[in-house]
């Protein structure tokens, strides 16, 4: 299938999901796939957590700015992916939008099992880890977008 659009959800859209989003951008900075991300429960727009902004800026992304924004009906279509963090969010979306089409997590559009970690409330160090945790996932991700 051929996306010409990715959107990645996570529950606040102030953490991980920007991030990846990010992460993916630059990954497919040669392409014509457009990445974002979006809130499940984003109910005014927020800024990024201020630790994932710090990690991000030590890897080279400028997030200092990004607000949240809330999944809405318009983001489904043929052409959009749909991504999770979390498995639990995949059944959440499909129980809330009517048009809720291609939605994935993360780990299962690259064959693989889990989650990946929320660091809210953690350390730097927590948000790091994370940070590293995305960029590996992000980049199979990316593979596959580009070659498969």
């Amino acid at each position: 299938m051929d996306y010409e659009k990715v959107i990645f959800v996570t529950n606040s859209d102030t953490n991980r999901g920007p991030m990846a989003a990010a992460i993916l951008q630059k990954n497919l900075r040669f392409s014509n796939i457009t990445a974002e991300s979006k809130g499940m429960v984003v109910l005014f727009p927020e800024p990024m957590n201020a630790k994932m902004v710090a990690v991000a800026a030590s890897k080279g992304y400028d997030l200092s700015k990004y607000t949240s924004r809330p999944l809405e009906e318009e983001d489904f279509g043929p052409n959009i992916l749909v991504l999770v963090l979390e498995d639990s969010n995949k059944q959440k979306i499909y129980d809330s939008f009517e048009k809720a089409i291609n939605v994935y997590s993360v780990k299962e559009f690259i064959n693989e099992v889990g989650s990946f970690t929320d660091p809210y409330g953690g350390e730097l160090a927590d948000y790091g880890k994370a940070y590293d945790d995305l960029e590996e996932g992000i980049a199979k991700l990316a593979h596959k977008l580009k070659y498969e």
